[in-house]
């Protein structure tokens, strides 16, 4: 298993409030934030004020979004029966509805392995965007 990923790095603290919000006025906030897990999350957006009379109050909005990953993975290993080389099948897919454009493609084994970059087509007969897509063939060493 891969080792697991280093923790994203913390947003930088938003600048401070205003003093007040005239009517019709609005406050945006653009929050970076890298998701790393897949699935259902929920922003919670909350605000607090002092009305007219000086009473303190405070409202909350939620906002549920699922999280996608956009390639899916499935891989094969294959012993070759003549030597002590195993070959690596790795099929990535585009699981959304919008075509992507994948900047590389690296193999990195483990290792105990070496491996040997590969060049090739991409199903469809293209060439893989930015270059040729990239596999890799492990000997085990």
């Amino acid at each position: 298993a891969p080792p697991p990923l280093p923790p994203p790095p913390p947003s930088p603290p938003p600048p401070p409030p205003p003093e007040g919000l005239a009517a019709g006025q609005t406050l945006d906030r653009i929050i970076r934030y890298e998701l790393r897990d897949v699935g259902i999350h929920i922003l919670i957006c909350s605000a607090s004020y002092s009305d007219r009379e000086g009473t303190r109050r405070s409202f909350r909005k939620f906002f549920k979004f699922a999280v996608q990953n956009p390639l899916s993975m499935k891989s094969k290993t294959h012993s070759l029966s003549h030597s002590d080389e195993i070959l690596v099948e790795t099929q990535l897919q585009n699981a959304t509805p919008h075509l992507l454009f994948l900047e590389s493609v690296a193999f990195s084994p483990a290792a105990a392995f070496s491996s040997e970059p590969l060049t090739g087509e991409l199903a469809g007969g293209g060439a893989a965007e930015g270059g040729a897509a990239e596999g890799g063939a492990a000997e085990g060493g």
